[in-house]
C-alpha cells in the first residue's frame, strides 16, 4: 500500500488513517485516484463493519478529494487466506476492474 499515515488523524480536518502520497490534484490532473484509508484491526475470527465507520471515512475522503476505503485486517488468519482486506464502494470496484456498476 503506497501510503502515508496522517498525523494525529482524529485532531485535524485531513482525518483518517492513512492517505495516498500523491496529492488529490495532482492525480486527477493525470488521470488517476488517489484514497484515504480507515484502519481496523482484530485478533478474533470476525469483524462487523460499521456504518459509522463508512460515513466516517466517505465525508473524510469527500473533503480532501479522495476515495474512501475501509483496510481490515485479521490478526490470526491462516494461510492460504490473507489477512488484509480492503472494502471500498461498488462503483469504484466496478470502475477498477473496468465493468458497469
Amino acid at each position: 500500500m503506497r501510503a502515508k499515515k496522517t498525523t494525529a488523524s482524529g485532531a485535524k480536518l485531513d482525518k483518517g488513517d492513512l492517505n495516498s502520497k500523491e496529492d488529490p490534484l495532482e492525480a486527477h490532473l493525470n488521470g488517476r485516484v488517489t484514497y484515504k484509508y480507515e484502519l481496523k484491526a482484530t485478533g478474533k475470527k470476525s469483524l462487523s463493519v460499521s456504518l459509522k465507520w463508512l460515513d466516517k471515512i466517505t465525508h473524510e475522503a469527500l473533503l480532501t478529494g479522495r476515495v474512501p476505503l475501509l483496510a481490515l485486517r485479521f490478526e490470526g488468519a491462516e494461510l492460504p487466506t490473507k489477512k488484509d482486506f480492503v472494502v471500498m464502494e461498488l462503483e469504484h470496484f466496478m470502475a477498477l476492474v473496468g465493468e458497469d456498476a
